[in-house]
């Protein structure tokens, strides 16, 4: 993924770089539509992927949490308060059990 947010980084700054220069002015309108069109494209994309590499690195954090924690049962997808960041009914169970 950091590969391809990298490429799609760069196709947008040669892209945007086109777009900014006087050869973009002889285009016609469909296509200098078309070139800013695509240019929003990729940076969506380019959002897309970067926002997936941030779940991904959030949830190998949680994961390495959990297996630093052996007698922690819960999910890593779930986000519970137990201390181990997931969600799940036991680790909420767990905390109101410390707590009380």
């Amino acid at each position: 993924m950091l590969i391809e947010a990298a490429d799609l980084n760069e196709k947008a700054k040669n892209l945007g770089n086109f777009i900014d220069s006087e050869k973009h002015e002889w285009l016609s309108t469909q296509k200098k539509n078309l070139l800013k069109a695509q240019y929003a494209a990729i940076v969506s994309l380019s959002t897309i992927i970067l926002e997936r590499i941030r779940v991904e690195k959030e949830e190998q954090r949680l994961i390495e949490k959990i297996n630093q924690d052996p007698s922690c049962n819960c999910d890593p997808h779930c986000g519970c308060t137990c201390g181990c960041g997931c969600n799940c009914q036991e680790g909420k169970s767990s905390q109101a059990e410390n707590a009380g």
